[in-house]
């Protein structure tokens, strides 16, 4: 951008003073972009829109290649890109063609010895005519290594806690089913505080399913799904039923257009990703305000859908973020630093549901609320 503006201020020059004095600055700005090449600290490339036309020392050990195959022209970024990552890279062009910048993405490519690399990558037009841009490129081959190393560790501790939590909540089901056979009313007296057990216990087991969710989510693997043939009617209802009465001081509704919604589904992580929704409703809405959840069965040609949608009236989206508010660690402008939080919710509930085969949209403006829909296939 600096270079850019001197060249401008170079062209518009009219006397032999003001030309020097853009040369020189133009020479300076020079020397700083070789020294940020030159320092390897990232990965960077100046490419046109088929090869890499300069490249430093870390850029090249990214993708494997070497000055030969750069001075041959035969870095191709065609070439080195997988397939299913050609819908974020179309993304990125059209944000270069519309802002000259691309908002830094998550890729991978594929090195010279055909394996494939990890990165994060972000660019920027430096010309126009001929069209150039600079890329910079992250290798995070260290960082997956990490977030595995994380999800042993998790999954380990998880099974390690799995295991007291069962026979808690085991023993926790016998007492009540012994209580409820019982005539004692001092046995009857035990019974809220058994039930509390229980809940606690399956609350706790909850929590550890989605920590190990987030886990896997952060690392862009996959959920592992447990489906079962499950009534969203009924699932959403029992959800709403045992949320605080005025969580984050604002109350929730329900309103079902058809009695049954049935659809096979991992009912755990549905329901972990309802409650989310309706914390983050309730969350980023103002005090004594109302979330509605609405639920309706939809046919699109041959397929039948179950619709949830969650609708508040919060803080709402800006227009901007809209594009990006399901990218990993993704937060809108208005929330940062307001309201706490990860970005990773709707980026877990979007897998989630993909996953199912379903779709989630969410239309907001900044001010006046946000509706997330969620769409998932129901059984013939």
């Amino acid at each position: 951008d600096e270079t850019g503006q001197i060249i401008k201020w170079y062209g518009s020059c009219t006397d032999i003073d003001d030309l020097k004095e853009a040369e020189d600055a133009l020479r300076k700005s020079e020397i700083r972009a070789r020294r940020l090449m030159d320092s390897n600290v990232v990965g960077i490339a100046i490419s046109d829109a088929q090869v890499a036309l300069e490249a430093n020392d870390a850029y090249l050990a990214i993708v494997g290649y070497d000055r030969g195959d750069l001075a041959a022209g035969r870095i191709h970024w065609s070439a080195m890109t997988p397939p299913e990552h050609h819908d974020a890279d179309d993304k990125a062009a059209g944000e270069i063609a519309a802002t000259d910048v691309s908002t830094p993405y998550e890729k991978e490519l594929i090195r010279k010895d055909g394996s494939r690399v990890p990165v994060l990558i972000g660019a920027a037009t430096v010309q126009d005519d001929p069209w150039q841009a600079i890329f910079f490129v992250l290798d995070r081959s260290g960082q997956q290594d990490i977030e595995r190393q994380k999800e042993a560790f998790l999954s380990g501790v998880a099974h390690d806690l799995r295991t007291p939590l069962t026979t808690v909540r085991g023993s926790a089901q016998f007492l009540k089913r012994l209580v409820g056979r019982s005539q004692s009313d001092d046995m009857a007296k035990l019974l809220p505080r058994i039930e509390a057990i229980d809940d606690a216990s399956t609350r706790m087991m909850a929590i550890i399913g989605e920590l190990l969710d987030i886990s896997r989510i952060r690392a862009g693997r996959p959920l592992d799904l447990q489906r079962t043939l499950t009534d969203l009617v009924a699932l959403v209802q029992t959800i709403i039923a045992r949320q605080p009465g005025n969580m984050h001081d604002c109350t929730i509704t329900a309103t079902s257009r058809v009695p049954v919604l049935l659809s096979t589904i991992d009912g755990p992580r549905i329901e972990r990703m309802v409650e989310n929704l309706l914390s983050n409703a309730c969350k980023f809405s103002p005090p004594n305000s109302t979330v509605h959840v609405t639920l309706d069965r939809e046919t699109k040609g041959s397929t039948a859908w179950a619709m949830l949608t969650v609708a508040d009236s919060g803080m709402g989206i800006p227009a901007a973020d809209l594009p990006h508010i399901f990218e990993r660690f993704y937060r809108a402008s208005n929330v940062v630093g307001v309201v706490a939080g990860t970005g990773i919710g709707l980026a877990g509930a979007k897998q989630i549901v993909e996953q199912h085969g379903g779709t989630v949209e969410i239309v907001s403006s900044e001010g006046s609320g946000t509706t997330v829909t969620i769409r998932l296939p129901l059984e013939a």
